[in-house]
């Protein structure tokens, strides 16, 4: 049993009171669920079920703790089973009030794994409260024959809520939820430091200082974000939106750290040198990790200097081993690298001929399927200007 859970299960009822009187105090009069069915089963039934759910617990608090120390998508699959084992079991012994409360948890799990939103830490600690909580009342129905119903309809409102809310103020409103049955003020009520920005907002600040850099990269990162979304679109949004948004405005981002003479050289690079700016690649990528939730975009921009054909780099992916992404990127990054002015070539190409250097590349540098709709998004949204 991990401390986590082994820390959980010492608490007494006592103790349960007085961290949950926060939410109960505005009732005059507590109110209570029954679920007599249950409390009829045989004793040896009921104790082997209050197992069953403390092994759930358990699961459930080790597949939490890897998604926060990974976010690997297999976890939140098993997430979900667990979950949806749990709330069968509840079923299975006429534990219908519980039923609806995992119901409910076991869509935030759902919507996880359709990638309605990303997982965040503050999101699985409210997940593991709501666990512990489910525990304790399954406790207090063996021991009393009736359980808190302020508690489960709190409890049930507080998931719907988080369901619904802003993607920005998911992890906030989770841990109010939190501070609130724990009896303590809302985190942000606690103030003194200012607000710091959104991921995608300070991303696309990093962006446009990189863009600003140089007098060839003005406006650089909107361009390719408006060339990937059109395409994105055009495939039917095959990659998260916001994940795309993020690897584009820092995909680039590790040249800010390559030495301009190198960047700005017209010879051949040395071996050395070509080193220096294949390893942008993973500047921006380890920060995306860092940022956390960000793993597909982190993804994507790892591998779009990758090539269709597997002779790209850094881990010489071939074909579907590539991330969508990445395939935008790679096509978006070289056709607005063609169509502006850079320092080995202070004239543009016209969109024509961009048009004609990408189709021969098609297979080789670029998968053909997303070349075949570039040249429709071209059509469509670019000749027109």
């Amino acid at each position: 049993m991990s401390g986590f859970v082994l820390a959980r299960a010492v608490y007494t009822q006592k103790d349960t009171a007085y961290r949950h009187h926060s939410v109960v105090q505005r009732h005059s009069l507590m109110s209570h669920f029954e679920c007599p069915d249950f409390s009829d089963l045989d004793k040896g039934l009921i104790e082997d079920f209050r197992a069953t759910v403390n092994d759930s617990q358990e699961e459930i608090d080790a597949c939490i703790q890897r998604l926060n120390q990974t976010g690997r998508e297999d976890d939140v699959h098993r997430l979900f089973r667990a979950l949806h084992s749990l709330k069968g079991n509840c079923r299975m012994v006429s534990l219908d009030p519980m039923v609806e409360l995992l119901h409910d948890l076991e869509e935030i799990a759902c919507d996880l794994r359709q990638g309605h939103y990303a997982y965040g830490q503050g999101l699985g600690n409210f997940m593991l409260e709501v666990i512990d909580i489910s525990r304790e009342l399954v406790g207090q129905l063996v021991e009393q024959g009736r359980a808190d119903e302020d508690i489960r309809q709190y409890l049930i409102k507080a998931i719907r809520r988080i369901r619904e809310a802003p993607d920005p103020d998911r992890d906030g409103l989770c841990r109010d939820v939190l501070a609130e049955l724990h009896g303590e003020p809302p985190q942000q009520k606690r103030g003194a430091l200012p607000e710091l920005p959104g991921d995608i907002t300070l991303m696309k600040e990093l962006a446009s200082q990189l863009d600003s850099l140089s007098i060839y990269r003005k406006g650089r990162s909107e361009q390719v974000l408006d060339l990937c979304r059109n395409l994105n679109d055009a495939l039917g949004q095959p990659v998260d939106p916001t994940q795309l948004a993020a690897a584009v405005y820092l995909h680039d981002l590790g040249m800010a750290f390559v030495p301009a003479g190198i960047v700005q050289k017209q010879g051949v690079l040395e071996r050395e040198e070509v080193y220096q700016v294949q390893m942008h690649v993973h500047v921006g990528a380890r920060l995306l990790q860092r940022f956390g939730d960000w793993d597909e975009a982190a993804a994507m921009v790892m591998q779009h200097h990758e090539r269709f054909d597997g002779s790209g780099y850094p881990n010489r992916l071939k074909g579907e081993q590539i991330h969508t992404g990445a395939r935008l990127i790679a096509i978006a990054d070289s056709f607005c690298a063609m169509t502006n002015e850079r320092h080995d070539r202070t004239y543009k190409k016209t969109l024509f001929t961009a048009v004609r250097e990408v189709n021969a590349e098609s297979g080789a540098q670029f998968d053909p399927d997303v070349v075949e709709v570039f040249n429709d998004v071209i059509r469509q949204h670019y000749l027109t200007r």
